[in-house]
């Protein structure tokens, strides 16, 4: 199948093109992606990653008075049990560009772990 994909991260554009429509994410009602407004050829999907273990998060967790129980209270919030890292963000994008979702489009995928879904669950964690 010849579809284009074209891919949200974090609000920004990671690759394709086209005429569009508005998506709004519905936990903030902000634009967070764009759907085809009418058109067979071209799928459009966001993606909003989670706490991704990086350079960047080691230096945010770096300037907290307790870095080490920083990185423990945040790891509590994750049903999962572990920081994301960057080849779950890759899969998530290598899944929605391939050839085994031409029907998923308009959607925004949240991937972090499962701590969005438990947040209303374990309130005492936020």
């Amino acid at each position: 199948m010849n579809v284009q994909t074209k891919l949200l991260i974090n609000g920004e554009m990671v690759a394709g093109q086209g005429e569009a429509i508005s998506v709004l994410d519905p936990a903030t009602g902000q634009k967070i992606a764009a759907i085809p407004s009418a058109s067979s050829e071209q799928v459009e999907n966001a993606i909003r990653p989670g706490w991704i273990m990086t350079a960047m998060a080691e230096d945010g967790f770096a300037l907290a008075k307790d870095p080490e129980a920083a990185m423990k209270d945040a790891l509590a919030r994750h049903p999962v049990g572990r920081f994301g890292t960057p080849d779950d963000i890759a899969m998530m994008v290598s899944w929605l560009a391939s050839d085994e979702a031409p029907y998923v489009t308009g959607e925004c995928f949240t991937v972090d772990g499962g701590m969005t879904a438990a947040s209303p669950l374990n309130p005492g964690l936020f």
